[in-house]
């Protein structure tokens, strides 16, 4: 046993999520002083890889025997608060944190450049909680945005938005008030994020604007946070890993900065509204009013549309202007249904229904994983010959329509006079250029109906979205249901506030988030022996969970990717011990194998 210089180094390389968060190696003596977040060059089994460095153990006793590190490589070494943040969110997301290494890779404009040196940072006397805007008008989130970078012009400010084409408009915005913004896209070039990256670790003054993806920025003096549409599913990274989510890594940021965060949003997610101070609440009364068509005494089976609904389409399209129709499904059918034992067509593969694309297509696919087969002539469950094809989507709304003598089309059709556009809930309507007297969204009931715990809040999210666009243009919105006495069209009448409140007594009366943390676990079985092989070592593990005060789901069996795979979840308290949830992701890292994919707080079961 001998007592040397040892440094722990992260490497550079796309590890597993259970791989050892770092590696340890000896400093020569030749080498020069390192510091806490420089690079350097290190070997790694068979080949030489770069690496980060995270601590430095100085006269440390070693018990075997370690590689000595090469040296130290010429790229922009990063901040103490950036390795600290990377180090937090792996350990809370059950990631490895070489994933998060990728912006902070870039080389040096001077070989073997020291450790940048913080300026003076801008400081103001941060809230207890983040700040949330619930905006209700499109001009109170420009302002908010405006003011709030004049507020930080002296400062690093970081703005989150969902889409490539919601950055850009931020940025006009912010030149057309004279404030300097750089854009971070997904078409943003390499020399560029160098240049950003560079700007960022000097700690001089920038505003930021980005995807997801800038969390991960190398900050020196990171002074604000803004969330644009926290609400956005863009905001949620479940694949590729590394699998995240953006109100953990705020958090996060939030305490290693101390920065400032505030919350733009049109309708908030339940956490934001659970854990942020309220600036501004919906107004009531001036928003655009919803027309709620109950439709639970007719046969939607066969005509898709409610007559209320017809008659004020053939309206509007004879003042001349377009009608939007939104449906929940995609392609032509959602599903193939035998008319005498009720059997569904599903998918081999990943039990997904299998739809129909086109009326013209002899196939059935999966939307999931891409499955095709023909379409059968007969039930395989009672050789039944009856067999439907049940389910709306844009499609066969379109056929429809056209056998009304309405014209129609989709999105993407350019249709010279008034006509009804037929679109899915998940599109996006950039570039639409008609004028609109309509927005009608049908198959309210397929939202609610998710099997997710947060259905209810993303069905009320969506036709949010829907309604103000509707307000943009000036239309009426109108929703076709068959339960119009839900909670979520109450909340869409007026009754938000109430909406919100019971919504989360129900989620913490079932330990849901944001009220619980939930794991959740799909363990792929590459071969038959696998299930057997693994079988005892999860009862252990569920054994294990249960004694540290979590509970655990049955254990079930999916296909993912054509696989079978096992899945089940853990749930604990949030508010309980953080010791033992380090505990659990230790438990998990050392029982489950590295082909396991875990998802930490997901969005559905």
């Amino acid at each position: 046993m001998s007592r040397q210089d040892v440094v722990n180094v992260i490497p550079y390389a796309r590890l597993p999520w259970n791989a050892p968060y770092f590696f340890s190696y000896l400093i020569p003596s030749s080498l020069p002083t390192l510091h806490i977040g420089a690079w350097v060059s290190i070997p790694f089994r068979n080949a030489t890889l770069h690496g980060l460095v995270v601590s430095i153990n100085a006269a440390h006793e070693t018990k075997m025997p370690l590689k000595p590190l090469y040296g130290l490589v010429p790229y922009m070494p990063v901040g103490k608060p950036f390795v600290r943040l990377i180090s937090a969110v792996a350990q809370d997301t059950l990631n490895h944190p070489s994933r998060f290494l990728k912006l902070a890779h870039i080389r040096s404009p001077e070989p073997f450049m020291s450790t940048v040196k913080s300026r003076s940072s801008y400081r103001r006397k941060r809230k207890d909680k983040p700040i949330l805007v619930w905006w209700s008008r499109e001009f109170v989130r420009n302002k908010y945005i405006i003011e709030r970078a004049h507020a930080f012009m002296s400062a690093q400010h970081l703005i989150l938005a969902p889409t490539n084409e919601r950055i850009f408009e931020i940025i006009d915005l912010l030149n057309k008030n004279k404030i300097d913004a750089v854009s971070f896209t997904s078409r943003t070039s390499q020399k560029e994020i160098a240049t950003l990256v560079l700007r960022t670790l000097s700690g001089a003054p920038c505003v930021v604007v980005g995807t997801r993806a800038a969390l991960f920025l190398p900050f020196a003096r990171l002074c604000a946070i803004t969330i644009d549409d926290e609400e956005h599913p863009a905001f949620t990274q479940t694949a590729p890993p590394p699998r995240y989510h953006l109100h953990r890594i705020v958090e996060f940021m939030r305490a290693l900065y101390q920065a400032e965060v505030l919350t733009l949003s049109a309708c908030p997610s339940f956490a934001a509204f659970h854990k942020s101070d309220i600036r501004e609440r919906p107004l009531q009364g001036n928003e655009t009013a919803v027309d709620i068509i109950d439709c639970s005494k007719n046969n939607l089976t066969l005509n898709p549309l409610h007559p209320q609904v017809l008659d004020r389409m053939r309206s509007i399209l004879q003042n001349k202007k377009n009608a939007l129709i939104i449906t929940a499904q995609s392609g032509y059918a959602s599903f193939l249904k035998c008319n005498e034992c009720h059997y569904i067509f599903r998918c081999p593969a990943c039990a997904h229904l299998l739809s129909r694309e086109t009326a013209e297509s002899d196939e059935l696919i999966c939307v999931r994983c891409g499955y095709r087969e023909a379409i059968p002539p007969f039930c395989p469950h009672c050789n039944g010959l009856f067999l439907r094809f049940t389910g709306f989507g844009p499609a066969r709304i379109i056929e429809y329509l056209r056998s009304q003598s309405i014209p129609s089309g989709d999105l993407k059709s350019a249709l010279r006079e008034p006509s009804c556009v037929v679109g899915k809930v998940n599109d996006t309507i950039h570039g639409l250029h008609r004028p609109i007297g309509m927005v009608a969204l049908i198959n309210t009931d397929v939202l609610l109906a998710r099997p997710w715990f947060t259905a209810t809040e993303r069905t009320f999210q969506e036709l949010t979205k829907w309604r103000m666009l509707s307000k943009r243009y000036h239309a009426t919105f109108c929703i076709q249901t068959s339960v119009p006495d839900h909670p979520v069209c109450a909340a869409l009448l007026g009754d938000t506030i109430s909406f919100y409140n019971e919504e989360l007594k129900l989620r913490k009366k079932l330990s849901y988030p944001p009220f619980a943390r939930i794991i959740h676990i799909i363990i792929p079985l590459p071969h038959p022996h696998a299930e057997s092989k693994l079988k005892p070592q999860i009862d252990a593990l569920v054994k294990n969970v249960k004694a540290c005060g979590f509970s655990s789901t049955p254990l079930i069996f999916v296909y993912r990717r054509k696989i079978k795979s096992m899945a089940f979840s853990i749930r604990g308290d949030e508010s309980g011990n953080q010791k033992n949830y380090d505990h659990i992701f230790q438990l998990l890292k050392s029982e489950l194998p590295a082909r396991a994919v875990i998802d930490v707080d997901p969005d559905s079961l």
